[in-house]
């Protein structure tokens, strides 16, 4: 019975732990979302929105779209998965699976040429301030 219980309890413990882990998790792999979703339909507006404020000291709404077009340039996202969130008290990054189909000028005219698809990694960096997550980088591809 006394075992029984101890393992009840340390059942509980545990699934508490992993509920409070997927719930501080759960806030940034949200704001990671939008991100991505921008990402996904082209609007830079959204990503603007959740970018670092020390990085917006140094840029202007404007600037930062031409640049992130220019950075995303003849690739689209198709899809992505959150895979795993990595956070400390004041940083974090969070790794996401991403397909990118990659459009090489002129080719996608011709119809023997289809567009490439590749799946990689692609990591993001993030800084907490004032209890909210904020997009500190460019994604980089990983794999």
């Amino acid at each position: 019975m006394r075992r029984q219980a101890a393992i009840s309890a340390l059942a509980i413990f545990s699934a508490l732990i992993l509920h409070h882990d997927s719930l501080a998790q759960g806030a940034l792999a949200e704001r990671a979302s939008i991100f991505y979703n921008a990402w996904q339909t082209g609007d830079p507006k959204p990503i603007w929105d959740i970018l670092s404020p020390d990085i917006k000291e140094y840029t202007d709404f404007d600037t930062y779209s031409i640049n992130l077009k220019m950075f995303f340039g003849g690739t689209r996202l198709t899809g992505f998965r959150i895979r795993k969130v990595n956070e400390s008290d004041k940083e974090a990054t969070v790794d996401t699976d991403v397909v990118l189909v990659v459009v090489v000028p002129g080719e996608a005219e011709r119809s023997d040429r289809a567009p490439h698809a590749i799946e990689t990694i692609d990591r993001t960096r993030w800084v907490r301030r004032q209890a909210i997550w904020y997009l500190a980088t460019k994604p980089r591809v990983l794999e």
